[in-house]
């Protein structure tokens, strides 16, 4: 019994060290003034689309894929982060691709490589309306 614990324990610990598995985000503040998280929706302007409402920009938003990722589950993960911010919408949304790696940390004392894949990376600057009272939000 006492061995059995033993190896799921192991297998546990072995499985908190996997990386690169999932998708990871990333905010960077640009404003120190901290927004509550909130519920509503996000909206999300790509390129050099802009708002009509009057607003402010506080945070980069980075959402880095894993290997088989698509757009729609990106671009989610990146409304998610913005509602935990307290952004109502992200603007200047762009697809870009980095090299991420994944495996596990173990793998070094194993002399193991990590696998490395393309992956797609969306980056936003998030806003916040200055009059939230004002109608016509975008879908």
């Amino acid at each position: 019994m006492l061995r059995n614990l033993t190896f799921l324990f192991i297998l546990l610990v072995m499985m908190a060290c996997a990386y690169g598995y999932e998708a990871v985000s990333d905010v960077a503040y640009i404003k120190t003034y901290r927004y509550q998280a909130h519920q509503k929706p996000v909206d999300i302007y790509y390129d050099n689309d802009r708002p009509v409402k009057e607003y402010v920009q506080f945070a980069v938003i980075e959402i880095k894929g894993a290997k088989y990722d698509n757009m729609n589950h990106l671009l989610n993960l990146m409304r998610q982060r913005a509602q935990a911010i307290g952004a109502d919408g992200v603007m200047n949304v762009r697809k870009d691709y980095a090299v991420r790696e994944r495996g596990l940390v173990t793998d070094a004392f194993f002399d193991e490589k990590p696998e490395k894949f393309t992956a797609p990376v969306f980056t936003g600057i998030a806003i916040k309306y200055v009059n939230e009272s004002e109608e016509g939000r975008n879908p």
